[in-house]
């Protein structure tokens, strides 16, 4: 790596961090999660507006690969902090389930407390301040509206309603089919239908092979963000919004520490009085 390419990645890195905590700061103002925010500022800085300009000048081709990278770190980095979080007694005697605990079980339980929460809190830090935030913005970057014509907006319309509208129903059925309760069986029913980081990951894997035309990525990002957006004022509606009202709570804050756990999942939200929601 040359030393343009190196103060290019440093001055890159420096830009996504700032927009990160600027973007994240609005959201929370919004009553959304901070990755939200970072989602958005990637998909602004893209060839949606000014025809990626901006995103020309802050992130040169030359650095696109090596941010990807760092994206991907950022995603395996997560993926190990949630191993690490796991308690392996709840899914001993699982079989399999047993066995995909992640890296996690290599570190003890018995007296590897202090080690666990030590790694835990050193690499949050850097997950939630740097790496996860790189993977949101960039895949924000690679999402391209600009063509967007009516054509488009029905599309996105029929993705949308396709979507809500397989995850909200099918786990509205499934909860009253077990006996909850109308408005519970309501709230789990659009916490299921947030999206997760799951997606975003498996939506960049199928662009970078070609399975996935960019337009249809961008809607399929499009949908991620505003199935998540809609989480929270839905639950309010549907539960009610106490007197304490809580701003979103972070999605894995007990996983990654502070932003780490809002950037990590991005179809965690939260609801009223703190009612946390797992995108899946």
């Amino acid at each position: 790596m040359t030393t343009h390419q190196t103060s290019s990645l440093l001055l890159g890195l420096a830009a996504i961090v700032l927009l990160a905590r600027l973007s994240g700061v609005l959201a929370r103002r919004l009553n959304q999660p901070a990755v939200i925010g970072e989602v958005l500022a990637g998909i602004a800085l893209g060839p949606t507006l000014f025809h990626g300009a901006l995103s020309a000048a802050l992130f040169p081709a030359g650095i696109r690969p090596l941010l990807g990278a760092l994206a991907a770190v950022g995603v395996a980095v997560f993926m190990f902090l949630v191993g690490l979080g796991w308690d392996v007694a709840l899914v001993r005697g699982s079989g399999s389930l047993a066995a995909s605990v992640s890296f996690c079980s290599v570190l003890p339980r018995a007296g590897g407390e202090r080690l666990r929460a030590e790694v835990h809190e050193r690499l949050g830090e850097l997950s939630g301040v740097l790496l996860l935030p790189v993977f949101f913005v960039v895949a924000g970057l690679q999402v391209d509206l600009s063509h967007l014509d009516a054509g488009g907006l029905g599309t996105l319309g029929l993705v949308l309603l396709v979507a809500v509208g397989g995850k909200f129903t099918g786990a509205f059925a499934a909860a009253r089919l077990n006996r909850m309760p109308v408005r519970q069986s309501a709230a789990l029913a659009t916490l299921m239908n947030t999206r997760g980081l799951t997606e975003l990951i498996v939506l960049n894997v199928g662009l970078q092979l070609g399975f996935l035309r960019r337009d249809l990525y961008s809607l399929m990002v499009v949908m991620a963000v505003v199935t998540t957006m809609m989480a929270g004022p839905l639950l309010s509606w549907i539960l009610g919004r106490p007197a304490d009202t809580a701003r979103p709570v972070d999605a894995a804050g007990s996983a990654a520490g502070g932003s780490a756990g809002e950037s990590a999942v991005l179809g965690h939200t939260a609801g009223p009085a703190g009612t946390v929601g797992t995108a899946v």
